[in-house]
């Protein structure tokens, strides 16, 4: 005798894929557009350090983070002893030339100052 055809299981489950919705074309061209604004602000603060640094007054390097000053900035010596004090001032030796070096720190200062104001707003 033949054997009884087995009646068909039924197919196993598919798992569903979840898709996520759709990127709105804003949302994508929000992301250029900060992308490129953040560019744009990168290159315009390396574009101001360099001209800082073409003054030759002090040197800004962006990889260590520091600013080194190019020439000396000498105080006026003051007299500290058991016959004489003289009174605790600080003076520059020659205010003419250190002027122009603490005006780039000033300028550096404000650069990045400038440059994270902008990208807080942009958030």
């Amino acid at each position: 005798p033949k054997a009884a055809p087995r009646p068909a299981s039924p197919p196993a489950p598919q798992p569903r894929r979840v898709r996520s919705p759709p990127r709105s074309p804003s949302a994508v061209l929000r992301g250029y557009s900060e992308m490129d604004s953040l560019k744009a602000l990168q290159a315009s603060v390396a574009q101001r350090i360099a001209a800082i640094n073409d003054h030759k007054n002090l040197h800004y390097d962006p990889r260590t983070r520091r600013a080194t000053f190019l020439r000396e900035l000498a105080m006026k010596r003051r007299y500290f002893g058991s016959d004489q004090v003289d009174e605790p001032t600080a003076e520059w030796v020659d205010e003419n030339a250190a002027q122009p070096m603490l005006v780039d720190v000033t300028a550096l200062f404000e650069i990045f100052l400038e440059a994270a104001r902008k990208l807080q707003a942009d958030r």
